[in-house]
């Protein structure tokens, strides 16, 4: 099944009595990486009963727990006229791949790995790079907000973090308001922060401070100007984006 992609499982595995079984099989997997141990299934209802024993061979009880040999069934599959073997068959009936909890858990780390990639590169040698080894080793300012958005959309927290750390690295270098990008003043020291944002994304929206973005700019002003705390609160989040020499002029509105 596996070499050919995902097959249809035949209708004889659809049946009601599978189900409990195959679900316990595959937790059996995920908690050992591979087609060993046994299932145990308590008090088998009678469509169970007749369905697993008449695949089994055997007689099995309708009370009390039965024990089903994970190895017993893989070998009845592979010698039976589906030719199967019990992985692939799981794979098609729960429609995913079948997953060790320790292979997913080296997956999430490689991928959370990766995320830093790219913005590493960008700001060797730098404050910003210090705090981008903080969120990597999963502390710091701003670690729950990008792990919220790493575990519901890792692309979008790849972007966000390329974004946040491009910003940082002008606000510590001064180079936004150097060349005065935008040039909306607004008659005060620094620039909007709409104008801002829509320099870096195009989108004036995107670092506002209900945003995940937002959020994670604020937690990188607070590490590099070395003030830690919150950065919630209308307050809270002017002083920061004050010290960035962000001017905040809808912020009392976003929270």
């Amino acid at each position: 099944m596996r070499d050919g992609g995902a097959q249809p499982v035949d209708n004889y595995f659809r049946q009601p009595g599978f189900d409990r079984l195959f679900a316990a099989i595959r937790d059996k997997y995920r908690s050992l990486g591979r087609m060993t141990g046994n299932a145990y299934l308590t008090d088998l209802g009678k469509e169970e009963r007749a369905v697993l024993s008449g695949f089994l061979g055997c007689k099995l009880a309708g009370t009390g727990t039965v024990k089903i040999a994970v190895a017993q069934v893989d070998r009845i599959l592979r010698e039976s006229t589906f030719a199967t073997s019990l992985e692939d068959l799981l794979s098609a009936y729960f429609e995913e791949e079948l997953v060790a909890k320790s292979a997913e858990r080296a997956q999430i780390s490689s991928a959370w790995e990766s995320l830093f990639a790219q913005p590493e590169r960008r700001v060797a040698n730098t404050a910003v790079a210090v705090w981008l080894a903080e969120l990597k080793a999963r502390k710091g300012e701003g670690y729950r907000v990008l792990q919220t958005l790493f575990k519901t959309d890792r692309v979008s927290a790849a972007q966000t973090l390329v974004i946040i750390t491009e910003a940082l690295l002008r606000l510590s270098e001064g180079k936004f308001l150097a060349h005065g990008q935008g040039g909306e003043r607004d008659g005060r020291q620094g620039i909007r922060l709409p104008v801002f944002a829509a320099s870096l994304t195009g989108d004036p929206h995107a670092l506002d401070v209900d945003q995940p973005a937002g959020r994670l700019l604020l937690s990188g002003i607070a590490f590099l100007a070395g003030t830690a705390g919150t950065v919630e609160g209308a307050e809270r989040r002017r002083y920061l984006l004050r010290l960035a020499g962000l001017l905040d002029d809808d912020i009392s509105s976003q929270v």
